[in-house]
């Protein structure tokens, strides 16, 4: 699944307006025009598929066989986490942000049920609220977990932030209510990597070698020994439920009014690439009232005025 973000309709038609100043001071090609479009597609609720034309700022939204114009989407939307004209958070204010997840380190070796899922429902709030991708959400998350005395480890589902156990080779939600009484304190993880002894700076991926770390956990029973280790060999790393719902467009795009260049006055062909002959007959191009050649992304020409052909796209 793609990494994807939470957005707000208003941060996507701001992203629009930056697409558009983009083009206007030609820091994009034709080409590369066409395919950043692909960004402006998104996930709504209901699981509703919308897409907005950067071009126009006109929303669509896919009934399940068509795409139909429609007012601007209520409520958040889900789409790539790596829209390169929507407002990015800068490193300051994650750092800061991620301080209020996280709190001060020696919080973490409290009561730990009631740590944990305050944890996981400060990383739920911020892919919600778009601070955190879901590939960021979830990489951490999958560091999360507390261990009982039978050497079971347990965490807390993203969406739902209800309990799950790992046993018989998976997470399962817990049937009844989880017994702190029964978990270990929170394990602390190596200062230094078990492989290569580089310095771990509280990662859990040692940097160097790619080790995964394993932590320090007292275990009295043999069989609890077996089930925690189990656990770090197939489990550990893996979380109960993703941040985000599976999404897949769809394969239609909506008919956006993209200007693919003017008709060859000799065989009518319209040239998709905005050049100055026609890419079917070799013609030279230019409006079909004033020869005048317009750019890619100009929708009427600029010396008569004339409206200019324009296609939908297909990505």
């Amino acid at each position: 699944m793609p990494d994807l973000r939470s957005y707000k309709p208003e941060a996507i038609e701001q992203a629009a307006v930056n697409y558009r100043a983009a083009l206007q001071r030609k820091a994009l090609n034709d080409l590369e025009a066409v395919m950043e479009m692909q960004h402006f597609r998104f996930l709504g609720k209901e699981a509703a598929n919308w897409m907005l034309d950067p071009r126009s700022s006109q929303w669509f939204r896919f009934d399940g066989s068509i795409w139909i114009p429609s007012d601007p989407p209520v409520g958040d939307l889900q789409g790539a986490a790596d829209i390169p004209w929507a407002t990015a958070i800068s490193p300051e204010e994650l750092e800061r942000i991620m301080a209020d997840i996280f709190g001060e380190q020696e919080e973490f070796y409290g009561d730990p049920p009631t740590v944990l899922s305050a944890l996981m429902t400060s990383l739920h709030k911020a892919y919600q609220e778009g601070v955190l991708s879901s590939e960021d959400v979830e990489d951490l998350a999958a560091e999360q977990f507390v261990v009982d005395v039978e050497g079971k480890a347990w965490t807390v589902g993203l969406q739902s932030l209800q309990w799950y156990r790992f046993e018989d080779g998976d997470w399962r939600q817990a049937s009844g209510a989880l017994d702190a009484q029964a978990l270990l304190p929170l394990m602390r993880w190596p200062e230094q990597c078990e492989n290569c002894d580089e310095p771990l700076n509280d990662q859990v991926i040692c940097d160097s070698c790619g080790h995964m770390q394993s932590p320090s956990v007292e275990l009295e029973r043999e069989q609890a020994q077996v089930e925690f280790q189990t656990f770090l060999q197939i489990g550990m790393g893996s979380i109960p439920e993703a941040i985000a719902e599976d999404w897949e467009f769809p394969q239609s795009y909506p008919d956006l009014a993209i200007q693919a260049g003017p008709r060859c006055r000799s065989c009518g062909a319209v040239s998709p690439t905005g050049g100055i002959y026609c890419n079917q007959c070799a013609t030279a191009l230019g409006c079909s009232q004033c020869g005048a050649i317009n750019r890619l992304e100009d929708r009427f020409c600029t010396q008569c005025g004339t409206e200019l052909i324009l296609l939908g796209f297909d990505l």
